[in-house]
């Protein structure tokens, strides 16, 4: 698994939450899935998904299943679609720091990932 453009938003240190984005390149030769995320800078970490219904834009976790990864390709994780939740964040995402995080396969090796907070 390769991963590409990771990036964070800022956000103030009173809010509850923000979101981070990266796109995953699956080489591997096997289809495999995103199951989880994990990081010490959230007190929770979770998969979500933008949706629209009537009219109206939520976010809700990804269900147990995760994230499909087909063989040679990359799936995005970006505003408006699919993304990771940072719930509580458990230190400050100010423009220029960094945080890890870990993204959880099914086949695949755990992988720890460096995340630049930064506006977009």
């Amino acid at each position: 698994m390769r991963v590409d453009d990771p990036w964070a938003r800022p956000l103030p240190e009173s809010a509850p939450a923000t979101a981070i984005y990266l796109a995953i390149e699956n080489g591997t030769g096997t289809a495999d899935r995103l199951l989880g995320v994990s990081s010490e800078a959230c007190a929770v970490a979770e998969l979500h998904e933008t949706t629209m219904g009537g009219g109206v834009m939520s976010m809700q976790p990804v269900g147990e299943e995760g994230i499909a990864l087909p063989v040679g390709e990359t799936v995005v994780l970006e505003p408006g679609g699919l993304h990771v939740m940072c719930l509580d964040p458990a230190v400050p995402f100010s423009e220029g720091s960094t945080v890890t995080v870990t993204l959880r396969f099914g086949s695949a090796p755990d992988l720890a990932v460096e995340v630049p907070v930064e506006e977009r």
